[in-house]
């Protein structure tokens, strides 16, 4: 299986210890990096993407989608004010993922508006995790926080959102493998499994913090229990 680093560090292994305790004789070995045409090629049997794959001969199921918010902490706020606007943005340091996840977030959208993001000082960093903890420490702000990687922190309160209604939207998760890996009973088994507790983990997420922020409305609730072929 390969992952998103971030999410294997925090996430991934608890997750995967349900597995093994449902299904003993299945080994899952953890990765990082492949892409969809790793999985194509049969480099990786299972792999997850953020955005829906594009390439052929792929079998794939949703996991879920990925909320992304605007946070900073208290203190943060506290010292520099805080973003009601994205044009607000031009008088603060903001953190920016840059990593090969998904692209980087150069706008942010309320209802029918869409503003670009600038930044008086941009600090870029391949990691999200070395993000989170640079706006725990009240280095800066971020604007697109994955909430799986955050949720924890809002209900601590150590962070807070800031530019109300303001979302870069929502990206669709999957997890994918190939025509042929499909056909193994291991693979399909672990496949539908994992969409089906991302699907779990991420709509617990959004129904632990929906008092604390207001989120997009989900747009693909439903079809996720389908089996998609490229």
């Amino acid at each position: 299986l390969s992952s998103a680093p971030g999410f294997a560090a925090r996430r991934l292994t608890a997750l995967l210890q349900k597995f093994h305790d449902l299904h003993p004789d299945i080994t899952i070995e953890i990765l990082s990096g492949f892409k969809e045409r790793d999985v194509q090629k049969g480099l990786c049997e299972v792999a997850t993407l953020t955005g829906e794959p594009q390439l052929p001969d792929l079998v794939y199921m949703s996991r879920g989608r990925n909320v992304y918010l605007p946070v900073a902490s208290p203190d943060y706020v506290l010292r520099h004010g805080m973003p009601l606007t994205p044009a607000n943005l031009r008088t603060h340091t903001g953190y920016v993922y840059c990593g090969p996840v998904r692209p980087e977030t150069r706008t942010l959208q309320r209802a029918q508006s869409v503003e670009p993001v600038h930044f008086a000082t941009s600090v870029r960093s391949t990691d999200i995790l070395a993000i989170r903890q640079a706006v725990l420490s009240s280095m800066g702000v971020a604007v697109d926080m994955p909430l799986v990687q955050i949720c924890e922190d809002l209900l601590a309160g150590t962070l807070i959102p800031i530019l109300p209604g303001w979302f870069r939207p929502p990206l669709e998760c999957y997890i994918v493998t190939n025509r042929a890996a499909w056909h193994m009973r291991r693979v399909r088994v672990f496949l539908q499994w994992y969409a089906h507790a991302m699907q779990e983990l991420f709509a617990s997420y959004e129904s632990q913090v929906s008092a604390i922020v207001g989120l997009p409305p989900d747009e693909h609730a439903e079809g996720r229990d389908k089996v998609y072929r490229s």
